[in-house]
């Protein structure tokens, strides 16, 4: 999982620090990150660390929203937003 959670980050954070995304935009992608902390902390008595619980909790998160997380992607390109 290692090799998936640095991209993913990175365009989480830059998506994050621009503030030229709209309300909405911002909402999802902190609703992203608040659910997989959620599953985290759920998941996580049962793993070795927090972060490894985090880590899964958020690629399986992204998985299921993809097509939101497309439509962030193409507005963020359309504005030179990158990772």
């Amino acid at each position: 999982m290692q090799n998936h959670k640095a991209p993913v980050w990175k365009l989480l954070q830059s998506v994050l620090s621009n503030h030229n995304l709209n309300e909405s935009d911002m909402e999802r992608i902190d609703e992203i990150h608040r659910i997989a902390v959620c599953k985290a902390e759920q998941t996580a008595e049962h793993c070795d660390k927090w972060s490894d619980a985090y880590e899964a909790a958020l690629l399986k998160e992204i998985q299921v929203r993809q097509p939101q997380i497309q439509l962030i992607l193409k507005y963020a390109a359309e504005r030179g937003i990158t990772a």
